[in-house]
């Protein structure tokens, strides 16, 4: 073996990629059930945890998603199982940037409650619109703008889907603490703006990705243009030749 062959790195394949990011998130899942604080509530949280999990075991198996798309979507659950550990109400987050920085979020942004659940919300919008927009594409192969418009309006429907399971879920198995589960902290509209959060966020993902394929296309559009058949190394193209 030459010295090249043996500092040649080692490429996964996307089935192997992602079987590995899948493995490494169960079992970040797992450990987080350990000594949680509030293990009923947790528990209860958990049932999109497990609908992600068949979905992304499915996609692994099909490759149906890029390997973009799976991590995006491992990361949108793991962010739901660390709110899902303190029942997103008590994401001690405030604790931790005190003890990193020395002043709590809170206190540099102003807030008067726990905004963990509009980051998850923000981040369903944000991650999950991409996936989506990448499955109705190979699926359905509709022209690009109703691909981006159906892409969010998928995952609007998605977030309202899962305000309106959260509330039935709770007042079914557990209409005594419904008000911590949902984690409304005392406001009214709470559901209406988690689902503005998503929107915003798949708003942001759709501008992203149209900025993303400009960018690509005016890449690939100088890569193709010709140099002429006189310009060779060393000499300097005159107007002429442009």
């Amino acid at each position: 073996m030459t010295p090249n062959q043996s500092r040649r790195r080692v490429r996964l394949t996307p089935a192997q990629y992602q079987t590995l990011l899948l493995a490494a998130f169960m079992a970040a899942a797992s450990a987080s059930l350990i000594g949680a604080p509030y293990p009923r509530e947790q528990l209860l949280q958990h049932g999109p945890t497990c609908l992600g999990l068949i979905s992304l075991v499915v996609a692994t198996r099909s490759l149906v998603l890029s390997s973009l798309s799976f991590a995006l979507v491992i990361g949108f659950l793991s962010l739901h199982v660390l709110g899902a550990r303190y029942i997103y109400t008590y994401v001690p987050y405030d604790q931790w940037s005190s003890s990193l920085l020395g002043v709590t979020l809170s206190d540099l942004c102003g807030f008067s409650r726990n905004h963990y659940d509009r980051l998850v919300h923000f981040a369903f919008g944000a991650l999950i619109t991409v996936p989506i927009f990448e499955v109705v594409s190979r699926l359905a192969r509709p022209p690009l703008w109703f691909a981006y418009v159906l892409a969010m309006s998928l995952n609007m429907a998605g977030s309202l889907l899962y305000e309106i399971g959260e509330a039935v879920l709770a007042l079914l198995f557990a209409p005594d603490w419904a008000e911590r589960y949902l984690g409304q902290q005392g406001d009214l509209w709470d559901a209406h703006r988690d689902m503005g959060f998503a929107t915003a966020g798949a708003v942001i993902a759709v501008l992203c990705m149209e900025v993303a394929r400009r960018v690509r296309r005016a890449r690939q559009g100088r890569a193709a243009e010709p140099c002429g058949p006189a310009a060779g190394p060393g000499r300097v193209v005159g107007r002429s030749d442009r």
